[in-house]
């Protein structure tokens, strides 16, 4: 129908507008009887919207490309995107391999856990630490932020991944300062209480813990210099440590005060350990001959707090020493 209200026959055709090599819509010709165009439909503006949507997928395609931060997109518990930044740390591809050939084994239920309760949407955003092997063997620590995303009309996780190594590292160093004596590298006080606590309640055959203290140690810092006094610690500490069995705990839990966790040895097993321990000081320290040690026993009880041991094992200490020093006491 014309503006002035008359009718007018037209022929109609149409034809797929591409864009691409998609089809994004249609135009539509209106011709009258003499061939003249007299309308024409198209999905111009479907095309310069699509134009645009594809524009801003290829700037979030360079963008995701471009970051140092490593990322990557899971599905199906495999690795179906991810970008330069991971490979370059870890030294081989991930792309469309499965997590669980990615970290090491202990990790990947954790990981995986965290990863589908993230996709399921049972889990908003999920973070977990695990531990990759790198190309060249180093074991190196990671953590993930998962968030869920749709990815090619499917649900799946977005990862930013971290590594935190050194981080990891200088963690643990700090808790190896916390829990070792700095002169000898033995355990420390904290690490010694901390051991104790941590004993089963009921082994069969009871712990047994020995108070060693050094008999005129004095005289050596006096006589010799406080660098000597250190050296006979030190050589103090590596000749106890030649009379333990693995798994046994050697400290040092003072000036010249030493004890040693014996687990499983009871009286009997603790004697015969003091007994060695005491001929082993003596060796020692020959270059100053007035040294000895006293030693205490007492039998632990991981229900009591690791002092009251402690007490018990030096009270027995202190009858030795008594008695003459050089020699070893059990507890009342």
């Amino acid at each position: 129908m014309r503006k002035d209200g008359v009718r007018v026959p037209v022929e109609r055709s149409f034809a797929p507008v591409r864009v691409g090599g998609h089809t994004i819509g249609i135009a539509v010709e209106f011709r009258d009887r003499r061939g003249e165009l007299a309308l024409l439909a198209t999905s111009e503006d479907r095309a310069t919207e699509l134009e645009e949507k594809n524009a801003e997928l290829e700037l979030y395609q360079q963008m995701f490309r471009a970051v140092d931060t490593a990322l990557l997109i899971v599905q199906d518990d495999r690795v179906c995107l991810t970008n330069h930044a991971l490979r370059g740390r870890i030294g081989f591809e991930v792309l469309d391999v499965p997590v669980r050939e990615i970290i090491v084994p202990e990790d990947v239920d954790h990981v995986l856990a965290i990863l589908n309760g993230v996709i399921s949407g049972k889990l908003e955003q999920g973070t977990a630490e695990y531990r990759v092997r790198t190309a060249d063997g180093e074991l190196v620590t990671l953590e993930g932020q998962a968030r869920r995303i749709e990815y090619r009309h499917r649900p799946a996780a977005v990862v930013t991944v971290l590594d935190i190594t050194a981080r990891k590292r200088a963690e643990e160093a700090l808790r190896d300062l916390s829990l070792t004596d700095a002169l000898t590298g033995l355990a420390n006080r904290r690490h010694l209480a901390k051991e104790i606590s941590d004993l089963p309640l009921a082994t069969g055959t009871a712990h047994a813990l020995l108070f060693v203290d050094l008999d005129r140690f004095k005289t050596v810092n006096d006589l010799h210099g406080h660098e000597a006094g250190d050296r006979a610690l030190r050589a103090v500490a590596a000749a106890l440590m030649t009379v333990v069995r693995p798994g046994d705990l050697v400290a040092r839990v003072g000036g010249d005060e030493f004890a040693i966790l014996l687990r499983d040895a009871g009286i009997d097993g603790a004697s015969l350990v003091v007994t060695r321990a005491i001929g082993a000081v003596r060796a020692a320290v020959t270059p100053w001959p007035a040294v000895s040690a006293s030693i205490g026993i007492a039998l632990v009880d991981p229900r009591e707090d690791s002092t009251a041991v402690l007490d018990a094992a030096d009270r027995a200490m202190y009858r030795a020493k008594d008695d003459g020093g050089g020699r070893w006491r059990t507890a009342a």
